[in-house]
């Protein structure tokens, strides 16, 4: 009696310690259970501007703990320095121009890829009192202060200039600084530039502060004209190998991405303040007014090779050390 009274108490012990463990979910094999899934760290960055204002919103969500994935954000001071994070694997996904994609692709042995599209073409030129331009081709003898020889701001800016009969340092005198886009803005409110090309949130700065500055061109406007289609000029990468080993992740950081593009678009008010909050934009009222004119887009999939493929080739043929020496090659691209 007294043995089979034991059995009895130690089978009570074994189930009660089971169903315990399956309610707190320690021990359980149960694939219904409740307990959290871990999330995934993505290491993020960004550049403070355009290609930095669509994650606004999945900051903020991140930091209430309120997305799929555990994303560690950083905001680098120019992209030579996401050159170096993307090339030592310190960061796993990043927003860069599009030809310093084509670069790394090339330079990492096809060990990136884009995942998404996020800003179109946003340079404008501007001009004080308009300068009498109202054409790519009214630029004949007129001096312009840019910043990014050697990159795309200079590449488009030529491939416009021959295409209406102007040979740029002949026709069109091109004044480049050595700093960044804000040292031309801070030329032009101090007086010592009247017509310069400048890429958003840039233009809408000077405006604000000098009303006798106009936007003359969109450049995006003229290269449409040429029927070249858009050209996109900021986007997502991913390392490869981080990719393959976290593909689910990798798809819901771009769902989650494009809604936060979504959000800021559809709620400027609201994104003009994260901006400010997140220091991409200096402050709220100029974001405001920047955020409609940043072409702030999400594309993915074949649409974003549709895209980019033309602008490579222009580029290409511009220089080739713009796209790393040769247009990428279809391994450039993921689909989700």
């Amino acid at each position: 009696m007294k043995k089979t009274t034991s059995i009895f108490l130690l089978i009570v012990i074994v189930l009660t310690f089971i169903t315990s463990c399956n309610s707190s979910g320690s021990v359980s094999s149960n694939p219904n259970s409740n307990a959290p899934a871990e999330k995934t760290t993505i290491r993020l960055t960004g550049i403070k501007g355009p290609t930095g204002i669509g994650m606004v919103r999945l900051m903020e969500l991140n930091e209430k703990n309120e997305t799929d994935n555990k994303y560690e954000i950083t905001l680098s001071a120019s992209p030579d320095e996401i050159v170096g994070k993307v090339s030592s694997g310190a960061v796993d996904i990043a927003a860069v121009p599009t030809n310093l994609a084509a670069n790394l692709y090339a330079k990492t042995q096809k060990k990136v890829k884009i995942i998404a599209l996020n800003t179109m073409g946003m340079l404008r030129i501007l001009a004080k009192d308009g300068s009498g331009i109202s054409s790519a081709a009214d630029l004949k003898g007129k001096t312009i202060t840019l910043f990014g020889k050697g990159s795309t701001p200079e590449y488009i800016l030529n491939y416009i200039l021959t295409k209406n009969n102007l040979t740029p340092g002949k026709d069109v005198t091109l004044n480049f600084v050595t700093s960044e886009h804000s040292e031309v803005a801070t030329l032009a409110l101090a007086g010592q530039a009247d017509i310069v090309l400048v890429p958003e949130p840039f233009a809408t700065q000077i405006i604000s502060k000098n009303a006798e500055f106009k936007s003359v061109i969109d450049l995006s406007g003229e290269w449409n004209k040429l029927s070249v289609g858009e050209f996109s000029m900021g986007c997502l990468i991913v390392r490869t190998e981080f990719l393959e080993n976290n593909k689910a992740a990798v798809d819901k950081f771009l769902d989650e991405y494009k809604a936060s593009i979504d959000f800021v678009n559809t709620n400027v008010d609201e994104g003009a303040q994260l901006c400010a909050k997140y220091e991409i934009i200096a402050n709220a009222d100029m974001a405001k007014k920047a955020i409609p004119n940043c072409s702030i887009v999400y594309v993915d999939g074949d649409e974003m090779k549709t895209k980019t493929r033309p602008y490579y080739q222009i580029l290409f043929e511009a220089d080739p050390k713009a796209v790393g020496g040769s247009v990428p090659d279809e391994g450039l691209y993921y689909k989700k």
